[in-house]
């Protein structure tokens, strides 16, 4: 074994170790993806893709919902493991285990294709594993973490198959769509770059089916053929330029994720706008770059560049075209900046080896803004999640850390916390009410855990007598939030409110009677 992989090893055993002793979490989306698994698996759901819910225009009915906002590559990958019979939360471990080691594997690979100082392999091997987009999801799993996997080996195979069946590679390319919506852009960069060196329609054919069938399913089951076409429109912003120019800078080590932390800010763009001199500096490297003799004749430089321009181009499209807001957080461009990342080092060698004190300065500060500071980030969070767990911590009936049913530091025991109300919940007669989606993971019989209020009625009915336990966030009750949500169910009666010790929730109960149209 070479050192950069023995290094990678040492760099992987540490950040599973350091997330050994924490409770698997998991993404709001993901927990709905996972919880569509989940009643497939025990017969209640017609699809890997569908969630079965109460029907919110009468609770006393239950509805088919198809998953939109993200597309089923997690189900996919989850049912094995669950029609096994693990728990959820040794599935997805597992998942995020598998995609940390696949993807670190992967990237290395992938940087080992360039012709770059043994010293900077050595810091890509050790820095990989700690990626907070990478190691995040042993605490939080999210669909970004099987984008880290993928990514590096679609550009591998591209690399490899120059030569090969065409349908069969770019079917390969199409299915990075089912990975993750914006995962395709590198999918087309791959596409642009193969088509360049051998124009073959079956590279487009193959390409096009996996993007087809997904786009079918949803605009069939679903409201739109994904979240693009859900909120199309025309929506040139000011914002989405900053972002154009910022986002690779922020996503080769998740900067923006740091910025978000220390500023505690949710603001749309404000990263953006903090990171527009690194963003410009990083293109700027990648142009110059480009140019040096060496990397215009490596084929993996010339791939990189083409699927870097390429997600450019597409997020720019996707925009200016859809007010979609996701879509302007930088972890869409993360595959192509890390791609193209070797041809930015290479270009920022041939500056450091010409210029002097002052311009060796500003590239060293560059370095830190947009990687050193980052891997910092992430490997601190790490020793952070791993240190405010108490061991005492015992988890619910899906094995998964579940922050609404119980706080930080002092984590009560979650099954005496159910216990108190579930006992008294009739899985048949009785609804849940939890607007957030991860809930229902650890909540027995009907529940629906995420109201999206595009798509909600004004107010709740049921044809039919239906005791409701609204589990309500305690923080919503300090501004009439609880007070509002509660006045929405039409015809109920007095509510019976039940504190939950340490929990970030209060059940209230009451028996929603049938009321007229």
């Amino acid at each position: 074994m070479s050192k950069p992989w023995m290094i990678m090893a040492v760099a992987l055993a540490v950040v599973l170790g350091l997330a050994a002793r924490v409770p698997q979490g998991i993404n709001s989306d993901q927990a709905s993806q996972l919880r569509a698994v989940r009643q497939y698996v025990a017969g209640q759901s017609p699809t890997l893709n569908s969630v079965i819910e109460p029907d919110l225009r009468d609770l006393s009915r239950d509805r088919t919902i198809w998953i939109i906002s993200r597309p089923p590559a997690p189900q996919l990958a989850m049912y094995p493991l669950l029609a096994a019979g693990l728990s959820s939360g040794l599935t997805v471990r597992i998942l995020a285990v598998l995609c940390l080691l696949l993807g670190s594997a992967g990237w290395l690979r992938w940087f080992e294709r360039f012709d770059m100082p043994r010293w900077v392999h050595y810091g890509v091997a050790a820095a990989l594993p700690f990626l907070h987009e990478a190691s995040n999801s042993l605490y939080t799993f999210s669909q970004d973490t099987l984008s880290y996997a993928v990514a590096p080996w679609v550009l591998l195979l591209t690399l490899s198959s120059q030569r090969r069946r065409g349908f069969l590679v770019g079917l390969v390319l199409g299915f990075t769509y089912i990975v993750k919506y914006s995962l395709i852009f590198l999918g087309f960069g791959a596409l642009v770059w193969l088509l360049w060196r051998r124009r073959s329609p079956w590279l487009v054919v193959g390409c096009a089916i996996p993007l087809l069938a997904l786009s079918v399913l949803n605009a069939h089951y679903g409201p739109a053929v994904n979240s693009f076409f859900a909120l199309a429109g025309y929506y040139p912003r000011w914002g989405s330029l900053a972002t154009l120019i910022a986002d690779p800078a922020l996503a080769v080590t998740d900067g923006e994720s740091l910025i978000r932390t220390l500023l505690h800010t949710g603001s749309q763009f404000l990263p953006a706008y903090l990171a527009l001199v690194p963003g410009l500096a990083f293109l700027w490297l990648t142009a110059y770059g480009a140019r040096l003799p060496e990397v215009r004749a490596l084929d993996a430089a010339q791939l990189a560049l083409v699927a870097f321009v390429t997600t450019l181009i597409v997020m720019a499209a996707v925009w200016t075209f859809s007010y979609f807001a996701a879509d302007t957080t930088a972890r869409h461009v993360a595959p192509a900046s890390l791609a193209v990342l070797p041809v930015v080092v290479l270009g920022a060698a041939q500056v450091w080896r010409r210029h002097g004190l002052a311009i060796r300065a500003a590239l060293a500060g560059l370095a830190f803004v947009v990687i050193v500071g980052p891997l910092l980030y992430g490997a601190l969070a790490l020793v952070a999640k791993a240190g405010r767990v108490p061991p005492t911590y015992h988890l619910g009936p899906s094995a998964l850390l579940n922050p609404y049913l119980a706080t930080w530091p002092a984590l009560p025991d979650l099954a005496s916390v159910e216990h108190t109300i579930i006992d008294q919940f009739g899985p048949v007669t009785d609804v849940w009410y939890c607007d957030y989606p991860i809930a229902p993971l650890d909540l027995p019989g009907r529940v629906w855990g995420d109201v999206d209020e595009r798509y909600v009625p004004p107010v709740f009915r049921s044809s039919k007598p239906l005791r409701i336990t609204a589990l309500i966030l305690t923080r919503d009750e300090t501004h009439g939030g609880g007070t509002a949500i509660r006045a929405r169910f039409q015809g109920a009666g007095p509510w019976t409110r039940t504190v939950i010790a340490g929990a970030n929730v209060t059940a209230w109960t009451t028996v929603l009677e049938p009321t007229g149209p």
